[in-house]
């Protein structure tokens, strides 16, 4: 009788320590984490996602309750040309089983604060954009929310010395 007592009492005090642990660990995964003194790992990530150079300030991230990426500052680049800048940006996805089985993740929700974006044509009719995913093969976005945004349309194709001259 004796040691059923002792092996109940050690499996109710490893139930507690584990359950201590395990709070102790979703409390933890609730404070922001910042990258901001390693953004190449980060750049390097979105450098290979769009195919361009990357500059970003501040990148903050959380993983609980919902995993959050919160960039600021962040600048896409082709060539020298600045072609999307954004002044914060935060990207929260539903859960991270997207991550772990899929591997283009459903992103819940893009917030962009303050994005300029600017879409040139090219003489040859080519477009210069700095949208970052190829539309078919990026991942899903279900809710975009632009705050402040500015889109500048540059077309090169079209010379001036090709219209007709305007009415007096």
């Amino acid at each position: 009788m004796r040691a059923l007592l002792s092996k109940k009492r050690f499996w109710v005090g490893l139930a507690v320590v584990l359950s201590i642990i395990i709070s102790g660990l979703f409390y933890l995964l609730s404070f922001p984490i910042d990258l901001s003194g390693r953004p190449r790992s980060v750049q390097s990530v979105i450098e290979k996602a769009t195919g361009r150079n990357v500059a970003i300030k501040t990148i903050v991230v959380k993983a609980f309750p919902y995993p959050e990426l919160t960039l600021k500052g962040l600048t896409l680049f082709e060539g020298d040309e600045a072609l999307l800048e954004i002044d914060s940006a935060v990207v929260k996805v539903r859960t991270l089983l997207p991550f772990v089985f899929i591997k283009s993740p459903v992103i819940e929700k893009a917030e962009l604060k303050g994005a300029r974006l600017k879409i040139r044509r090219r003489s040859d009719g080519t477009l210069s954009s700095a949208w970052p995913f190829d539309m078919f093969k990026g991942p899903a976005i279900r809710s975009l929310d632009l705050t402040g945004a500015e889109i500048t349309f540059t077309d090169e194709s079209v010379s001036l010395k090709s219209l007709p001259p305007l009415p007096p």
